[in-house]
């Protein structure tokens, strides 16, 4: 811990370790480069982006803990060519919770089919798993995540529709309003594209009525 006093030279050397190292060194040198908190957060962007796969991992993983501060970073690192690099930096962004929904929303409702792929396996897990943590509805400015989800609820891609229910579902009973409107305004595409609002309205209710997370 006595690390932490030496400032930005010691998160530059113990990253390096992290970079260069393997196995047990590698992993001691992520948790002393967490120890560092939010300072560390320029360190663990650069190996997300630079890092093989051991660095990307401990790197999604600490900048997720890190939390709201991380977003910026880790929406540049969905703009890389890698693709590892942008599942990891996708995955954090599901793990940070509400946050982060919103931007994974948006990039879903505008992205090419491969971007929707990959989006799709780095958050479902996350988002849709009923045994992870539920969402709140706002993000860490206030502003309410729902209105990002529900058009996806209405998309042509079968696998964004059920990642859109699931993130629903997590928000739980203040979703039911938001996605009723938007069933009574005629906001659906199709017949399909209502019954699928109706479908994730029954679930949030069911799932509620009996405990369920």
């Amino acid at each position: 811990r006595q690390l932490v006093r030496f400032g930005d030279a010691a998160i530059e050397a113990v990253a390096e370790l992290v970079l260069e190292s393997r196995g047990k060194t590698q992993e001691r040198a992520a948790q002393i480069l967490s120890e560092f908190g939010i300072v560390a957060m320029p360190a663990w962007g650069k190996l997300l982006r630079e890092g093989g796969h051991g660095p990307r991992a401990y790197a999604s993983k600490a900048l997720a803990k890190i939390g709201s501060p991380a977003i910026p970073i880790l929406k540049e690192a969905t703009k890389e060519e890698d693709p590892g690099v942008k599942w990891r930096a996708f995955n954090a962004l599901a793990r940070i919770g509400a946050p982060g929904v919103s931007f994974i929303a948006d990039t879903l409702y505008d992205a090419d089919q491969e971007t929707i792929s990959l989006v799709v396996k780095a958050t479902k897990a996350v988002l849709s798993d009923p045994h992870t943590p539920d969402l709140d509805l706002y993000d860490d400015r206030g502003e309410p995540i729902i209105p990002h989800v529900i058009p996806l609820l209405d998309h042509q891609i079968a696998d964004v529709k059920f990642l859109a229910r699931g993130i629903v579902e997590k928000i739980g009973l203040p979703s039911i309003s938001p996605v009723a409107e938007y069933v009574i305004d005629n906001r659906c595409n199709s017949i399909e594209s209502e019954r699928n609002c109706l479908y994730c309205l029954s679930g949030v209710l069911w799932g509620r009525a009996f405990g369920c997370p």
